[in-house]
């Protein structure tokens, strides 16, 4: 790959907002053949928006600027515009039809698969095991994707999307939910298509990934480049001051381990049950977190990490004992760990983290509402302090808190 190569895919002064909240302020963006372009921001820097503009999800006429594909303007109307212009997307959000099976998501589309408009199952499902043998993952072809877990939908996705054999691949995020070994075997399929010259573009915030398998980089804040740094110049601190404008000391100091700090959390015994796919449950789990301690929870795909914090959070039925401040308390729904002080945030955000049919602010205080109440009645003024307050604190752009979700 040669960056004096002419760019294969290209956009020029990208500009877009949303009801008054600037995205995008006149973006350059560039990839070539053979090339994995790293497209790197802080969330709201617009990486997400600007590949969503290149591949027709905010269609022409939506934005301003222009977009060559081969050095010809093209704009298209729709993500089914851009495939069939060999522009290929796997977006942040797990998009998939649960209720088909894998193989007719993977081909969702084109199930005829070339040979008329009927739909060839056994050979749909051939294929799909190809496709995952060549991904190096292990997901049954006629399995329901409603039984799957949000790291094999992604997967899923991903050969969605190389099937096409698009001459311009965006990856949004695309191992989010993988394992390292998962994460392994994608990038080897992503360096085979960068030799047959499939030009990518990939969004990350995992910076060990961009060394690893990147070749240029290009950094946007607030919605503009902040900079575009070339392969031999590629650093941790480079990146991060780059979308932040802080040092890395700044931003991850070193901290003590607490010590002699009361236990915040205690897990005694506790199961959980599996739910059938690759949902395998957890036995016998002991865990214990002190007050200001952060602990990792680790493990492979269906090893149950996340069973075990839905279980403590009772978003699933679970034995054993859950301590919390020193005292046993009793959680058989989410409701009741929230009175005892547990918080989660779900693995799928789409699925079951947001209300979409709820505007921004009643998304942000409808999980605790009860210190906003009066005799059971919200009031007004205290939901929409709280609400500011939190947007604030954690930096959510948008136009008002009555913008849609």
């Amino acid at each position: 790959m040669s960056t004096n190569q002419a760019p294969l895919f290209s956009a020029t002064a990208i500009a877009k907002n949303f009801g008054g909240v600037q995205a995008l302020r006149g973006v350059d963006f560039d990839v070539v053949s053979g090339e994995i372009h790293a497209l790197l921001g802080q969330n709201g820097a617009g990486k997400s928006t600007l590949v969503k503009i290149l591949n027709g999800v905010h269609p022409a006429g939506s934005y301003t600027g222009t977009i060559q594909l081969d050095g010809q303007p093209v704009s298209f109307a729709s993500p089914a515009d851009a495939r069939s212009n060999g522009v290929g997307y796997v977006p942040q959000e797990i998009e998939v039809l649960e209720q088909l099976s894998v193989a007719e998501n993977v081909f969702a589309g084109r199930t005829g698969l070339g040979d008329g408009v009927l739909v060839h199952q056994r050979k749909l499902e051939q294929r799909a095991a190809e496709i995952f043998a060549d991904l190096g993952i292990d997901i049954d072809p006629r399995a329901y994707v409603a039984s799957l877990p949000s790291a094999q939908r992604h997967l899923v996705m991903i050969a969605r999307a190389i099937v096409m054999k698009p001459r311009v691949l965006m990856l949004d995020e695309p191992t989010a939910s993988l394992s390292g070994t998962e994460v392994d075997a994608l990038f080897a399929v992503l360096r085979r298509l960068k030799a047959q010259g499939v030009a990518m573009i990939y969004i990350t915030h995992r910076l060990p990934e961009v060394l690893a398998i990147c070749d240029r980089a290009t950094v946007l804040r607030d919605g503009q480049v902040a900079v575009r740094i070339a392969r031999e110049d590629f650093d941790a601190e480079t990146f991060i001051f780059s979308m932040s404008g802080q040092r890395l000391q700044r931003l991850f100091p070193e901290h003590a381990a607490p010590v002699g700090t009361p236990t915040a959390l205690e897990v005694r015994r506790l199961s959980v049950a599996g739910h059938g796919g690759a949902v395998h449950g957890a036995r016998d789990i002991n865990l214990s977190v002190a007050a200001g301690e952060i602990v990792g929870l680790a493990g492979l795909l269906g090893s149950g990490r996340s069973e075990i914090l839905h279980g403590i959070y009772g978003r699933v039925l679970s034995e054993g004992e859950i301590h919390v401040g020193g005292k046993e308390v009793s959680i058989k729904s989410p409701a009741d760990a929230r009175a005892a002080g547990i918080a989660l945030l779900t693995e799928d955000r789409k699925r079951d983290g947001l209300l979409f049919n709820l505007p921004v602010g009643a998304n942000i205080t409808i999980g605790n509402l009860a210190p906003l109440s009066r005799r059971g009645v919200v009031r007004g003024g205290l939901e929409r302090n709280a609400i500011v307050a939190a947007m604030r604190a954690l930096n959510v752009k948008a136009s008002s808190p009555r913008a849609s979700v």
